[in-house]
This record gives structure tokens, C-alpha cells and sequence, in this order.
């Protein structure tokens, strides 16, 4: 048995979390009564007063290791030459951003990086410009692997649609 703690950020996070809950079904639970965590060093002390003031029956204890969470993380990178110049470019990479929803998370340099979440998985989008002979775009994509796939199949088909020349 594993006790999983997830803390999320807002009320559309706490709803997926709602949902896979409801997914998995009888094989997860939430715990009955009342759930706490505490330090090794008190545990002693604090079982010995809750020993004497509730039934043993009533009292489930278990020792718990933290376990190191290491999602499996894909990346895929695309590169695309393109023959318009970048103030066409760039706002038609923004377009492709906005239809997935993604959100500027930082910018590092000449690259932005964007966060996107899917049915599939989340992801992170990071997008660099730069200009030798041609404009060029290059777009990694790291996540969960059918998120990437996803995102780096829709970008790769409106890129080439928009004239790109893919140089992967």
C-alpha cells in the first residue's frame, strides 16, 4: 500500500486529481477518520496519548518511506527553415501555442518556454528563433510521451502547411 500526497495549484488540478480518483475506482481509497503525518522523532509520545484515548481498533498506523517519483519524460525536437520573416513567423507559433492553451511559463535566453496540460499529459513547449541564411524555428516538446507525440504531429502538419521546411 502506498499513501500519495498531491498538492495541487487550483480548482481545474484538484478536479483531474477528482477524476482519476473516480478512474482507478475501488483500488484507491481515501482514508477514514482522520489522517496525519509525523515526525519520527514525536511518534513515540504522540501514539502512547492516542493509545489511551481511542480504542485500538479504531487506530491503524503505518510507517511510511518517501519514494523518489521519477515520470518517464519524453523529448522531441522539430526544426523547421522558413521563408517568411519572423514577424509572420513568430505570431503564427503564438497561434499554434494559444490553440493548445499553453501558457508562458519563462523565457531563458532567446528561447521561450511554454507549459501545456493534456488529456493526454503535460508538457513543456520551448520555442527559439533564430536567423542564419533562413529563419529558424525550433521547437522541443517534453513530457509524457503521447502528449509529445501529439503536439509535436499537430505542430509538425501546421508548420509545413505554412511553408516550413522541416530540417530534422
Amino acid at each position: 500500500m502506498y499513501y500519495i500526497e498531491v498538492r495541487y495549484q487550483n480548482e481545474a488540478e484538484r478536479k483531474r486529481l477528482e477524476y482519476l480518483l473516480v478512474k482507478w475506482g475501488k483500488k484507491v481509497n481515501r482514508p477514514s477518520g482522520y489522517a496525519f503525518k509525523v515526525d519520527d522523532s514525536a511518534y513515540k509520545d504522540l501514539i502512547d496519548e492516542v493509545e489511551n484515548k481511542f480504542p485500538l481498533d479504531d487506530v491503524s498506523v503505518f510507517h511510511i518511506n518517501p519514494v523518489k517519483v521519477e515520470a518517464p519524460h519524453y523529448l522531441q525536437t522539430i526544426s523547421y527553415n522558413m521563408s517568411k520573416p519572423i514577424v509572420e513567423v513568430r505570431p503564427f507559433v503564438g497561434y499554434l501555442l494559444s490553440k493548445r492553451r499553453a501558457v508562458l511559463s519563462r523565457k531563458a535566453g532567446n528561447m521561450e518556454i511554454y507549459g501545456v496540460y493534456m488529456r493526454k499529459g503535460r508538457s513543456e513547449i520551448r520555442v527559439s528563433f533564430s536567423s542564419e541564411q533562413k529563419l529558424k524555428v525550433t521547437i522541443e516538446f517534453e513530457g509524457a510521451k503521447e502528449a509529445v507525440q501529439q503536439l509535436a504531429d499537430e505542430f509538425n502538419r501546421e508548420l509545413r502547411a505554412y511553408g516550413g521546411e522541416s530540417i530534422n
